[in-house]
């Protein structure tokens, strides 16, 4: 359930990655009201920290709201703290994945961390992976944990440039690599038809696309 576009049509919610406890995160809340005259708001913030205790994702509220509102807003702070735990293992996964089929095409391959932003579940340090053959380099990168039908994007492009990228999106229980070729007739919105379920195959040819065409 995408809590975020039903539900808060009345609050402003913004999630930032606690300080001192980077495993919970920080959800404010602030009610949508009416402008004065001058332009001015006054409108109370309410603060939840969300995290996981003995494996259940747990809220505690600094700035509780009203009782009658207490619920509907717990929902938001766990469905966001939810949906970040799956995104970090998600793209953990997939980062493991490509690095165990890159190591068996010939690829040398390193995971390095990177801080990544995102306003729907915080920021947050993600893994990427580099891999380099012969004189070709190349980067899988988080994108980010949600876009339109899909539940992740992750890109893998050629370094130093960007002129040739290959798309992961997670959907369907799974991540589908799409590349268009550079040449080819293919368009965003076409992307269900080029995708395709990851395998080391799919890898193999795209990553022989890229370097091909980077020649």
């Amino acid at each position: 359930m995408n809590v975020k576009d039903r539900s808060m049509r009345g609050y402003r919610v913004a999630v930032r990655a606690s300080d001192d406890a980077p495993e919970q995160i920080v959800v404010c809340f602030t009610p949508r009201k009416l402008q004065g005259k001058n332009g001015s708001e006054n409108a109370a913030e309410f603060v939840a920290r969300a995290l996981v205790d003995a494996g259940k994702i747990k809220v505690i509220w600094d700035r509780p709201p009203d009782p009658s509102a207490t619920r509907e807003l717990q929902r938001v702070a766990e469905s966001r703290m939810a949906a970040r735990i799956a995104w970090m293992n998600r793209s953990t996964e997939l980062v493991r994945l490509v690095q165990h089929y890159a190591d068996e095409l010939g690829w040398a391959t390193r995971r390095i961390e990177k801080c990544m932003e995102d306003s729907h579940i915080g920021n947050y340090k993600a893994e990427v992976l580099l891999l380099q053959k012969e004189t070709h380099r190349a980067l899988l990168e988080p994108v980010g944990s949600s876009a339109p039908g899909v539940e992740g994007v992750v890109d893998l492009y050629l370094l130093p440039g960007y002129d040739d990228i290959a798309t992961l999106y997670y959907y369907d229980n799974g991540w589908h690599l799409h590349h268009a070729a550079p040449g080819s007739s293919a368009t965003p919105g076409t992307r269900e038809e080029n995708s395709k379920p990851i395998s080391k195959a799919v890898l193999r040819k795209v990553l022989e696309e890229m370097t091909k065409y980077a020649q």
